[in-house]
């Protein structure tokens, strides 16, 4: 943006009568320089006074501030003054003698004003290759400064309050006063790198930096983000295959679709097992209605009932091959992409396996609102509404939540919960309810995205161990460590000891004791049996001999 101003403001003020050439390309005006001796010295005579004026001075020269009325910014070299600082590329400043320094970034720096109080230049030019430090009169005229100058002296009052002024020295102005460095100016804008990393569903750091570019984020909150162990353990992949991409002009023109789930997947909240994803191919926008469908061979889309659907509606197919999974590889990436989300918002927020369905939603509306590679970076909910999406409202997902309710005058006026997801075409949030076990969906959320579910969790563990222990203390249990409980000095192994006396039971002791029980079973066995088929007929047992 810069190098366009100045280079519109070149050609608008030095381009000459004829067409071809500008300012310092001009063969004439070097020889016009050349012979004007005059010239060169009064060129000498500013570089004396500038210099004479900057040794005036008890400080030096790169630390005192010059103020110009031909500069068109504040300009510096010194990348240690500034308060909040952005890098900017492409950026140049012409200089008096027809050289261009390169601009690499814009920021504030305080300023400490003689009478004690600090003043903020906003909008400052870092340009390393600057030997002096600038004050534009012309950029604080326009930020309603007004300036007045007498007896050596130029002033700068704002809302008729005297806020800089300048000192005549030599022929140049210089600022009254010292650029406030060291610790006060080490203040860093909060960073919220992995704030919206979890928000956005683990979004990769190079979509990231892309939403800062388009101005969706703030970047003065972004930076790099060093390491994230739930993107390691949802996201962990073999190498893929080869990018083939279609070149698809317009939406819904063509659309890839894939089945995932099998009966073995954890029932959801909801008892679902599958989810069926839906890729515009233009936009990458997930779950919409199609005109071109292209799916795999699974039974799932090649049966009667669903080719019939597709042809009631007007929907043409498109099949892959037997065993070819590549060829619907738009479709199969963006289930692992889904998979990828969900199992780091599963894993990061500590929600059960049930909630896998609510956690499948909030991927694939992040997704929807993520820069796709496949299309130049630029986010299917934007080609798809063409107009661009807002990320204000974007929560953590599996932050503690507190649900506004009316439960009467002297009742709580919230319920705590878990945050699981955005309902569809509802301004609002899912919460799951903590105590009730049930969804609701509210836009009065009062969200605490520092505490996730598994916090709690965590909390309720600590709580019940602390419980236990002051329950054994009040009845007198104390449980001592295993090295202390039992004395083993003594102790044997089962082999090494004396081999103990088997004795017989008290009836089996007395022979003629079993004597007497023998006979006495004897003769109750030959008075039941029967010995001949008649007697087994006369015997009042005889239904069980049948």
């Amino acid at each position: 943006m810069i190098s366009e101003q100045l280079e519109n403001l070149e050609h608008k003020e030095h381009l000459r009568n004829e067409e071809g050439h500008v300012k310092k390309d001009c063969y004439a005006r070097k020889r016009r320089m050349e012979s004007e001796h005059n010239g060169e010295a009064a060129v000498m005579v500013d570089t004396l006074h500038e210099i004479d004026a900057l040794t005036i001075s008890d400080q030096d020269p790169k630390d005192r501030w010059i103020i110009d009325s031909g500069c068109s910014y504040h300009m510096t070299s010194r990348r240690d003054w500034f308060e909040d600082y952005e890098d900017v590329t492409g950026g140049q400043v012409m200089l008096a003698d027809d050289r261009t320094v390169r601009v690499e970034g814009i920021g504030t720096i305080r300023i400490n004003a003689n009478g004690g109080t600090v003043k903020r230049l906003q909008k400052v030019r870092y340009v390393p290759n600057l030997k002096r430090n600038l004050i534009s009169v012309s950029t604080l005229d326009l930020q309603g400064f007004k300036h007045e100058g007498s007896n050596g002296k130029i002033k700068f009052y704002k809302n008729e309050k005297l806020t800089l002024q300048g000192t005549l020295c030599g022929s140049l102005y210089l600022l009254d006063g010292k650029t406030v460095a060291g610790d006060s100016n080490a203040a860093v804008s909060k960073d919220d790198t992995a704030l919206w990393h979890s928000r956005l569903g683990h979004m990769s750091m190079k979509n990231l930096k892309i939403l800062v570019q388009k101005g969706f984020l703030d970047k003065k909150k972004i930076s790099d983000l060093d390491f994230c162990e739930s993107c390691v353990m949802g996201k962990n992949k073999r190498l893929s295959f080869s990018i083939v991409k279609h070149n698809t002009e317009e939406v819904l023109k063509y659309v890839h679709s894939d089945l995932w789930g099998s009966p073995n997947v954890h029932l959801s909240i909801s008892r679902k097992q599958y989810f069926l994803s839906i890729i515009d191919d233009y936009s990458r926008k997930v779950n919409k209605r199609v005109k071109c469908l292209r799916t795999d061979n699974g039974l799932e889309f090649c049966n009667s009932v669903f080719d019939g659907f597709c042809k009631q509606h007007g929907i043409e197919r498109h099949r892959t091959c037997a065993y070819t999974p590549q060829q619907n590889g738009v479709a199969e990436r963006m289930n692992r992409t889904i998979m990828e989300k969900m199992r780091c918002l599963l894993n990061e927020s500590g929600l059960e396996e049930k909630f896998w369905a609510e956690a499948m939603a909030t991927s694939v509306y992040l997704i929807n609102r993520t820069p796709s590679s496949a299309n130049d970076a630029n986010i299917p909910e934007q080609l798809w509404l063409n107009k661009e999406p807002g990320y204000l409202h974007l929560r953590r997902s599996g932050s503690v939540v507190y649900v506004h309710i009316d439960q009467g005058k002297l009742k709580p006026r919230a319920l705590k919960g878990v945050f699981i997801g955005y309902p569809q075409g509802v301004k609002g949030y899912k919460v799951w309810l903590l105590e009730d076990k049930k969804c609701v969906v509210s836009r009065n959320a009062v969200f605490t995205e520092g505490k996730l579910y598994k916090d709690l969790l965590q909390d309720k563990e600590s709580a019940k161990n602390q419980q236990d222990s002051v329950k054994q203390v009040k009845s007198g249990v104390i449980i001592e460590d295993a090295e202390t409980q039992e004395d083993l000095t003594n102790y044997q192994l089962a082999r090494d000891r004396d081999r103990r006396t088997i004795r017989l039971p008290t009836r089996y002791q007395d022979d003629e004791q079993v004597l007497a029980f023998a006979l006495s079973v004897a003769e109750v066995i030959d008075s039941d049996e029967p010995k001949t088929y008649q007697e087994a007929l006369r015997s009042s047992n005889w239904v069980k001999w049948e």
